[in-house]
């Protein structure tokens, strides 16, 4: 299907099978303006950027809720959990049932969102 394909993107591995689409609700920033940035702000960036994903990697490492959505039934959705492990290489979607489903990160060949969603895959979105 149109979400399996990672054949185009660069230094694609092959792609996960079986894995579910899934929603934290939170509201990502904004892309920023594309203009030069002085050193400083640069740096400023990249602290700030840095800061982001290391809350982030704390919170999945407690577990953070998703919603999953079954790519062929759309409006199927259902309550889970992700985590990431300690080491930052391997993710888990846990769902109320008790089924587990562990992920490798060097696995995973492309994230879609918004509008990248809905266009690659408008069920979805």
């Amino acid at each position: 299907g149109d979400l399996d394909d990672c054949s185009g993107l660069p230094s694609a591995t092959a792609p996960m099978q079986g894995l579910p689409a899934a929603a934290a609700g939170a509201k990502p920033s904004p892309p920023a303006e594309k203009k030069k940035l002085s050193p400083a702000e640069r740096a400023a960036e990249k602290e700030r950027v840095q800061r982001l994903v290391k809350e982030f990697a704390k919170e999945a490492i407690r577990g953070k809720p998703v919603v999953l959505i079954d790519p062929l039934n759309p409006r199927s959705k259902q309550a889970a959990t992700f985590h990431l492990d300690k080491y930052l290489a391997t993710f888990a979607i846990s769902e109320l049932t008790g089924s587990k489903h562990e992920y490798t990160l060097k696995r995973v060949c492309q994230i879609l969102k918004g509008a990248d969603l809905a266009a690659r895959a408008p069920k979805l979105a």
